[in-house]
């Protein structure tokens, strides 16, 4: 830097001198310095800086007060609590499932899983829903049971929510109670509830590369009873757990065993919804026989064809002979 940095300030700075101006100061670092300094600017660029700035201070403080928030609560209903512990909130609760990474088995592995006697289907839905349908050979342990003592609480929250079931509440001896009812024989427990719900992230779209794009609805998976129970249980010591995918959705699309009070005819489904060995699915055995009869039409109109096609051939042959003659 033998002649220092040039710059247009430097520039006017020398053009002014020459015209007898005296007076004159050199901003050091140019207008670099002045924004560095956040000093106030303006223009287009300035406004959208100023903008980009703004954005970026409230989704700080927006993290900043995810973070702050607890990682318990307490149920309640109106500002008065309804019961006496507190539970962890659901994006607690997925990370730590997400942390333990449980295991997942279909419906086809959950009944082959149970009729083999390697694991126990334990629905954790309320009572009154498991006596009306329920898994077949599943064992009722409700996370969320009839309120003990004053129900005046439950019934205003289900005013205010337009729910007309018996109010409920978390048990807090849910892990408890479910040792009781399995016992102590070393099998798998599998939790299902109505829909199973989803610690998948990502929807079922796909970017440029082929990958899946994570679905921004879906930041902390799909909240369900069965994985919250499922949580329960690994924060009680369990580890030989699982999660029915689909809960009994999967279980009755599937059309496997239920048993209950009301039970309903499964529903039609068309033939690409069977298994490729028709061993389950909806309406199998209607399927089976549909296929079968049309296989015979097939071979029929196949016999019928051929025969058709030699009569033509033999009165082709005839006609040639008496030509000749």
């Amino acid at each position: 830097r033998a002649f220092g940095r040039d710059s247009l300030s430097l520039r006017a700075a020398n053009d002014l001198i020459q015209d007898g101006v005296t007076d004159i100061l050199h901003l050091s670092e140019g207008f670099p310095g002045w924004r560095a300094a956040g000093l106030p600017c303006t223009g287009s660029v300035a406004v959208r800086r100023d903008r980009e700035a703004k954005v970026a201070a409230a989704k700080k403080d927006k993290e900043a007060r995810k973070a702050a928030r607890p990682a318990e609560r307490r149920p309640k209903v109106l500002g008065l609590y309804t019961g006496s512990k507190s539970f962890a909130v659901w994006p607690v609760v997925f990370q730590r499932l997400s942390d333990f990474g449980p295991k997942s088995v279909t419906a086809i592995e959950a009944k082959e899983m149970a009729e083999s006697g390697k694991a126990v289907i334990v629905d954790v839905r309320p009572n009154k829903r498991y006596v009306k349908k329920h898994i077949a050979g599943s064992v009722n342990v409700p996370l969320y049971k009839a309120i003990q003592g004053n129900k005046s609480l439950g019934n205003l929250r289900n005013f205010f929510t337009g729910s007309f079931q018996y109010p409920t509440e978390r048990d807090a001896d849910f892990a408890e109670a479910v040792g009781k009812a399995v016992g102590k024989e070393g099998k798998m427990i599998i939790l299902s509830c109505g829909a199973g719900g989803s610690l998948d992230t990502f929807s079922d779209k796909l970017d440029k590369n082929g990958d899946r794009i994570p679905d921004r609805y879906r930041k902390y998976g799909i909240e369900s009873t069965s994985l919250t129970a499922l949580d329960e249980l690994i924060q009680a010591g369990y580890t030989n757990v699982a999660h029915l995918e689909g809960g009994d959705s999967s279980w009755n699309f599937m059309n496997l065993p239920v048993e209950g009070k009301r039970l309903t005819k499964p529903p039609t489904a068309p033939a690409f919804y069977i298994d490729d060995d028709l061993k389950y699915g909806p309406n199998a055995d209607a399927v089976r026989a549909e296929r079968a009869a049309k296989a015979k039409v097939e071979v029929d109109d196949g016999k019928k064809e051929e025969g058709e096609k030699k009569e033509e051939e033999k009165s082709k042959e005839e006609a040639e002979e008496k030509a000749e003659e």
